[in-house]
């Protein structure tokens, strides 16, 4: 059967464009790209009495978008998100250097985006199929000057990233009419669309519109305050409707524990996060994975407590065509 070769590889560092550009580094293409691991590296000066935190840095991206062809967003979230402390992040760590002169000092931050839809998902393909593109890039935007904070002004910055790829090494497959076919299995044109919604009230009925006329494999569900802090309290139900078919209808503790059974995973690592896979629940074909048309809709029950708002991000897995 066709296999794959794992590939490790480096993109040259970019120097940053600050004070709110845009900054795109082209991706390769040709391989299943499976995470991104990423450095980015500051020159800063401080004022006066100020000193550089990390809030300071993590003001200084606004958020980082990954888009195939110039117009299928695989990702677009917020660099803050990356912040919060849970399985995504599990190799971050922020570093000072012990040689800068005072006054003038330089950080470095290092980070993981994974790629699959779920990080302990077992879904086939579930890096970014880069042959599927003419190009593939990732843009990291930075912050205006003002957003990064009072007393600190950042002279240049860089960053690189390394790819953890995948290339597909031809074998036997069987093809869709139960042929043996020796070669390489079409790719699954699988892609990501992220979408951030900020929740300001607590009740039921907290409608999200999700793109029509898809192949919906899941979707995933974050749930942050507004120090970045992944949170389980919020989000308390969740129904999938198409038009007003209700196709899901389950409280977000039954998800939970089904994700615990299902990734042999212990409970903290679903702190402020569960996943709906539409593939395991009783659909074992992928001629039955969730196929929407007009209007399909995610209706959340919300329940701030203490907290002003809170940040959602819904991260869903969709399938545009099918290979055999």
């Amino acid at each position: 059967m066709p296999t794959k070769k794992p590939l490790f590889i480096p993109q040259p560092a970019t120097n940053l464009v600050l004070g709110g550009s845009s900054n795109t580094i082209s991706l390769n293409r040709g391989y299943t790209v499976d995470m991104l691991q990423g450095e980015i590296y500051f020159d800063y000066t401080c004022e006066s009495g100020a000193s550089f935190t990390p809030e300071h840095f993590w003001n200084s991206i606004s958020n980082f978008v990954i888009l195939g062809d110039s117009s299928t967003y695989y990702k677009n979230q917020s660099f803050r998100s990356l912040k919060a402390q849970g399985y995504r992040i599990a190799g971050t760590e922020i570093n000072t250097d012990p040689e800068s002169t005072a006054g003038n000092h330089t950080y470095t931050l290092r980070f993981f985006i994974p790629l699959g839809l779920f990080g302990f998902s077992n879904i086939s393909d579930a890096g970014i199929e880069s042959s599927m593109f003419q190009s593939l890039q990732i843009t990291f935007n930075s912050a205006s000057d003002k957003d990064v904070g009072s007393g600190i002004k950042i002279n240049s910055g860089q960053i690189r990233l390394w790819e953890f790829s995948e290339q597909r090494v031809a074998g036997t497959y069987t093809d869709s009419s139960g042929k043996q076919v020796s070669g390489l299995r079409n790719p699954l044109n699988y892609y990501q669309e992220t979408k951030i919604e900020t929740i300001k009230s607590s009740g039921t009925g907290y409608t999200i519109q999700l793109p029509p006329y898809q192949w919906y494999i899941g979707f995933q569900l974050d749930t942050r305050l507004k120090d970045g802090s992944l949170d389980n309290s919020v989000i308390k139900n969740v129904k999938f409707k198409q038009n007003q078919d209700l196709l899901l209808n389950l409280p977000v503790e039954v998800i939970k524990t089904e994700n615990q059974r299902r990734f042999r995973l212990d409970r903290s690592y679903l702190n402020g996060s569960f996943y709906v896979d539409f593939s395991q629940m009783g659909r074992v074909k992928h001629s039955e994975i969730l196929k929407t048309f007009n209007n399909p809709t995610l209706e959340l029950d919300t329940d701030l407590g203490s907290n002003s708002e809170a940040y959602l991000e819904i991260t869903m897995g969709m399938l545009k065509d099918w290979g055999v």
